[in-house]
């Protein structure tokens, strides 16, 4: 049985996919703020004497990085759109360019003109856009376990 991604899905699938050029800001940023968020810190003792607890701040941050879940869904999103990249074809990759690692913004429509006139010679119809924004998002779903 195919399960069709719904109206909410596709969207939720196009913002993350939208957040690409962002991702590794992102990223590095949340590590940043694990990093140095000493709240996160509880001192357990309360005697004022000596720690019998070794002090290893690097190993203390790395554990705040494999305990994080915004940090494992960011890197799981990164992984999965690097991935869906390696599986599309040149197509694809010219929309994907176009609509989400551009400069200038893009709607759907646009985004078929002028990939339409480069692969078919005329633009793509708003259906046929659409169906290929479907195969791109559905291809991100599946990457990150979506659907």
């Amino acid at each position: 049985m195919k399960s069709e991604l719904n109206k909410s899905a596709l969207a939720y699938l196009d913002d993350l996919y939208g957040e690409y050029r962002r991702l590794n800001n992102i990223i590095a940023s949340t590590k940043i703020e694990l990093a140095t968020d000493y709240n996160h810190e509880v001192d357990e003792n309360t005697s004022g004497s000596k720690s019998n607890r070794i002090s290893r701040p690097q190993e203390t941050i790395m554990i705040r990085y494999d305990s994080s879940p915004k940090l494992e869904f960011y890197e799981k999103v990164k992984k999965g759109i690097e991935d869906s990249l390696l599986c599309m074809t040149n197509e694809q990759k010219y929309i994907f360019k176009l609509r989400y690692d551009s400069n200038d913004y893009y709607d759907w429509d646009t985004v078929g003109d002028i990939a339409g006139e480069k692969f078919i010679g005329k633009p793509y119809s708003h259906s046929g856009i659409y169906k290929k924004r479907y195969k791109m998002l559905e291809l991100l779903g599946k990457k990150i376990g979506f659907c």
